[in-house]
C-alpha cells in the first residue's frame, strides 16, 4: 500500500460483486468516508446499490459519510445482510 492511499477492504456481496477483497483509493489530505464511498461508487458502478446500503467502519470503528480518514487508516465496507 503506498502512503498516498487508502486500503478498503469489501465483505460479502460487495466483494463479490467487485470481485476483489481489498482495493485502494488516492488519499488527499481531508478526505472522508462520503468521499471514499462516492469514489467507490464512481469505480465499481456494478455494486452501486450496495455502497449506498453498507456500512463502513475507520480502523474497526463504524465512521458516518462526514467522518475525515488519515493516512494509512484501513475502511471497511460491510453491506447489510438478510436471512431469518
Amino acid at each position: 500500500m503506498s502512503a498516498s492511499s487508502v486500503r478498503v477492504r469489501l465483505f460479502s456481496a460487495v466483494a463479490e460483486r467487485v470481485g476483489a477483497r481489498e482495493v485502494e483509493v488516492p488519499y488527499r489530505e481531508g478526505i472522508t468516508v462520503g468521499e471514499i464511498r462516492s469514489a467507490l461508487a464512481e469505480r465499481y458502478p456494478e455494486a452501486r446499490d450496495l455502497w449506498e446500503v453498507s456500512a463502513f467502519a475507520v480502523d474497526e470503528a463504524y465512521a458516518s459519510d462526514e467522518d475525515p480518514v488519515s493516512p494509512g487508516s484501513l475502511v471497511a465496507v460491510i453491506p447489510p445482510v438478510s436471512g431469518g
